[in-house]
């Protein structure tokens, strides 16, 4: 399993609609943490989703860069010990 780090997801993006965005370019997700600001519940536009190792470049060629929701959505491979 590999983790990929996204920025400038929508505010009010829930798990679920990041997880058919990411499954919709072809990738399986084993998981989404949107990360949110502790006193509003408001996601800061970050989020760490983990996909198969075996998709990590190909979703990455394939999302990086890629609107969602009218926001250009900016994905790297996460290296090194989980997110």
């Amino acid at each position: 399993m590999s983790t990929l780090f996204m920025v400038n997801v929508p505010y009010n993006c829930n798990e679920s609609e990041l997880c058919d965005w990411v499954e919709a370019k072809g990738s399986r997700v084993k998981s989404v943490r949107l990360i949110r600001d502790i006193v509003s519940g408001a996601s800061p536009s970050f989020a760490y989703v983990q996909i198969d190792e075996e998709d990590v470049a190909q979703a990455v060629t394939k999302m990086n860069g890629q609107p969602l929701r009218e926001r250009t959505i900016l994905v790297k491979a996460v290296r090194g010990a989980a997110a």
